[in-house]
């Protein structure tokens, strides 16, 4: 029994030995043979010689939008909401009332602080009145004055006159008693009349101390409507440009404190685009040069800008320039602005034409940031693997700035088979 176990043990191993070997020599070895052929087939390529091309000359970058004037509208006092005047996405006017808080004891002060001032006014023109009344009164006094000094004056030198005549017995002692009391009259007269002045002086002086007062009054009354009107304004929320009114923060009957927020508001009638220029394209940049924009929502349309700022410092790391732009913003067939803050933009900014060596995309191979091409050497069939360094790129086409010369001749098709140094056949040789 042992026997024909063993027997019948042997008997499998050698169907699995024999079996084995037919598949070896049937598929092994004809996959091998399979693939040694392709390891020693030559690649076919298509190529073409290098030419140069008379190609535009563009500096292209990508921009981000951002509204000409953006905002968040906020309140600048803690009060209740009592009545919101926009609607969102409204169009509104500068200086258009958006939101109203409480402010009925705002409005009481500001009655009561105008009616101050009032008063203050009729103040100072009582004071005014009374002043030039004063003055009037002041150059009265100042003529009698004169008046008195003159007659006095005049009866001194009557008086004097007459002493001499009475010394020398020509006129009687009655005569010369009656000038020496005519003189007397008129002294007593200039007194009064400097008394007189001196009290209006003070009385004018008294007029404008007065008039000061009113004017400080009125000024404090003035101050005070001010504050009044602040208070209230305070109160008042307006739009400090035309623009468009972003989504509602705030309800009816809301408590609002300074910093809460209450809408956006933008100004898109204009638009600002932000992007970056390498640093070898500075001194092509001048503000107010034309730029044309493109954007993926509008295909086939065209915008056209100028550039409005050019900054003073590079970026370091990636050796470029920031610059903004600015376009005018146009209306589609419904009047909705077509540019919106936040969209991406493809720039073009045209410098002119010059003659580049130019090749498809397709030619070019990328190895992180290594761009090469397959250059092709008829005397030895091979190919050689070439850096280049890239320049813009359009209609399928990029511009080499170094690394090929033209006349020499680059792989076109067939490059994914390539290696540095391979030997390989022209298609229809």
């Amino acid at each position: 029994m042992k026997k024909i176990l063993w027997l019948l043990i042997e008997c499998l191993i050698a169907v699995v030995l024999i079996g084995g070997s037919v598949w070896y020599f049937m598929y092994a070895k004809s996959d091998s043979g399979q693939k040694g052929g392709r390891r020693n087939a030559v690649p076919v390529v298509i190529t073409k010689s290098i030419s140069r091309q008379t190609v535009p000359v563009n500096i292209e970058s990508l921009g981000n939008t951002v509204a000409n004037e953006s905002i968040v509208l906020t309140a600048t006092t803690q009060e209740i909401v009592r009545a919101i005047n926009f609607s969102e996405g409204q169009f509104v006017k500068k200086g258009q009332t958006l939101v109203c808080l409480e402010s009925e004891l705002e409005k009481v002060a500001l009655e009561q602080a105008k009616l101050a001032q009032q008063e203050a006014e009729l103040d100072l023109k009582e004071a005014g009145l009374a002043q030039e009344e004063a003055e009037l009164k002041l150059n009265e006094a100042k003529l009698k004055l004169n008046e008195a000094e003159l007659d006095m004056k005049e009866a001194e030198r009557e008086k004097e006159r007459l002493e001499r005549l009475y010394m020398d017995n020509a006129i009687s002692e009655k005569d010369f008693d009656a000038q020496s009391t005519q003189f007397d009259r008129a002294k007593i007269q200039m007194e009064s009349a400097k008394a007189q002045m001196a009290t209006t002086k003070n009385n004018v002086e008294s007029a404008i101390n007065n008039v000061e007062k009113a004017n400080t009054k009125l000024q404090t009354a003035k101050a005070q409507v001010a504050s009044a009107e602040t208070e209230l304004a305070d109160r008042i929320v307006t739009a400090p440009y035309d623009g468009i009114i972003g989504k509602r923060q705030i309800s009816l009957g809301a408590l609002v404190s300074p910093g809460t927020p209450i809408a956006t508001l933008d100004d898109i009638t204009k638009i600002k685009v932000d992007f970056n220029v390498p640093e070898k394209h500075l001194a092509d940049l001048s503000r107010g040069q034309k730029f044309y924009a493109k954007s993926v929502a509008y295909p086939g349309k065209k915008f056209e800008g100028t550039i409005q700022l050019i900054d003073t410092h590079l970026n370091s790391t990636t050796r470029s320039v920031e610059v903004r732009g600015i376009l005018n913003n146009v209306k589609d067939e419904q009047g909705d602005w077509m540019l919106q803050p936040g969209m991406l933009l493809y720039l073009t900014i045209e410098l002119g034409s010059a003659e580049q060596i130019v090749v498809p995309e397709k030619a070019v191979q990328s190895l992180g940031e290594i761009h090469y091409i397959y250059v092709y050497n008829p005397e030895t069939k091979k190919v050689a693997r070439r850096e280049v360094t890239t320049g813009n790129r359009a209609s399928g086409n990029v511009i080499l700035i170094s690394g090929a010369n033209a006349g020499e001749i680059y792989v076109d098709e067939g490059i994914s088979k390539l290696a540095n140094g391979v030997t390989v056949q022209l298609a229809g040789e």
